[in-house]
């Protein structure tokens, strides 16, 4: 399970880095060209939440 998510972790970086260079490459057009990214990005930080034995105490209902 720390692998996986380590993977996503590092996926996110990767998309973070990429959205970032695509605005400053863009600078002007950048809302409309990196629409794409934006949304990936977007996309990802729902999907990743906090996993593994630290994030399962925090939110387990239980307790």
């Amino acid at each position: 399970m720390l692998r996986e998510q380590w993977i996503r972790t590092q996926s996110l970086r990767v998309t973070h880095e990429a959205l970032r260079k695509c605005n400053l490459y863009h600078e002007q057009d950048a809302q409309k060209n990196c629409r794409p990214l934006v949304l990936k990005y977007m996309k990802m930080i729902e999907s990743y939440g906090v996993q593994g034995y630290l994030g399962y105490q925090k939110n387990d209902p239980s307790k």
